[in-house]
């Protein structure tokens, strides 16, 4: 299998050469590095051809005419990948040298679509935090499960970090154009819809150092490290029923002609009912016990809410 590394730049020239080295640096090294710059004002590009002249891997650098933000640029830079495997790449973290390597055993599976991994929070001087991001994101709970209840509890809520992922370069075609959502950014879309079509497969290591920093999208929530002024806000994940409602429809319209499995499907319709169960719950009283017990026998509390602790919040206090 041949592989793309898909790096998104954008004002990096702080960190970029960190990455980069570390990409030259590893155990199996890419067969292209696609490098699209969403309108740098510094040397990041600079940098970026220094490092295509003398590491001897293969970068295609693209400089966007306008600034596309990061969903639509690296929706841009997966659609320029070539090979088999796309690794997606942040500009600011670090990857273990055996990133490619490992992630590449799980692609000998031919019912693996993706994978995504563990990473090691790093502060802004690639020190030690001493912190793991599946301990912040409680993702532990479901590596033994397999690739349908992982769809299921996407459908909950994110837990696959971009900066970790690889996966198959046809299954991303399919899902392509990206919807704008409020909801979820690239890397949720691409992890949610390659669930929904093939295996999604969690590996246990930090296969990166992931930087944290006050210029970050999403990762400073991890480390509590204050955002920048400028800073763009995270993602507006639904935590409430009528935000899941909501959420749901305009997955409903953004799946309906995609090839998901069947039973990825069923899981989809599974979780709607049971976010409307919940919301008639409010309208219960004398009710309410036994529409709840309902729902907690058919497990779906459980794969699509909190488990008991959702059912509680609706026994006392129904949204």
């Amino acid at each position: 299998m041949k592989t793309s590394v898909a790096l998104c730049t954008c004002n990096g020239a702080r960190y970029i050469g960190a990455q980069l080295q570390s990409i030259a640096d590893g155990s199996v090294r890419p067969d292209e590095i696609v490098v699209c710059d969403d309108r740098s004002d510094d040397n990041t590009l600079e940098l970026v051809a220094d490092f295509a002249r003398t590491s001897g891997i293969i970068v295609h650098i693209h400089r966007n005419k306008q600034r596309l933000g990061s969903t639509r640029n690296f929706e841009k830079a997966i659609g320029l990948a070539r090979y088999d495997i796309v690794f997606l790449c942040d500009q600011d973290d670090v990857w273990r040298a055996d990133r490619i390597e490992r992630s590449l055993r799980e692609f000998a599976d031919p019912a693996v679509g993706a994978v995504f991994s563990d990473a090691e929070l790093v502060d802004e001087q690639l020190q030690p935090l001493n912190k793991r991001m599946f301990d912040y994101l409680e993702v532990r709970r479901f590596i033994e499960q397999d690739h349908a209840a992982l769809f299921g509890r996407l459908l909950f809520r994110p837990f696959v970090t971009g900066a970790t992922m690889a996966f198959r370069r046809d299954l991303a075609a399919r899902v392509s154009p990206y919807p704008t959502s409020r909801f979820f950014i690239h890397d949720g879309w691409l992890a949610l819809t390659i669930a929904g079509m093939a295996r999604l497969r969690v590996i246990d290591e930090p296969l990166i150092s992931y930087r944290q920093h006050g210029g970050q999208q999403v990762g400073t929530l991890l480390s509590g490290i204050a955002q920048a002024p400028n800073a763009k806000p995270p993602i507006a994940y639904p935590f409430t029923r009528r935000g899941y409602a909501e959420f749901y429809r305009e997955l409903e319209q953004a799946l309906r002609d995609l090839p998901l499995r069947p039973e990825a499907r069923a899981c989809f319709a599974e979780a709607v009912a049971h976010n409307e169960q919940r919301l008639a719950m409010r309208a219960r009283t004398l009710g309410r016990p036994l529409a709840i017990a309902r729902e907690l026998l058919k497990g779906r509390y459980h794969r699509y809410s909190s488990g008991y602790a959702s059912a509680a919040s609706d026994l006392v206090r129904p949204q």
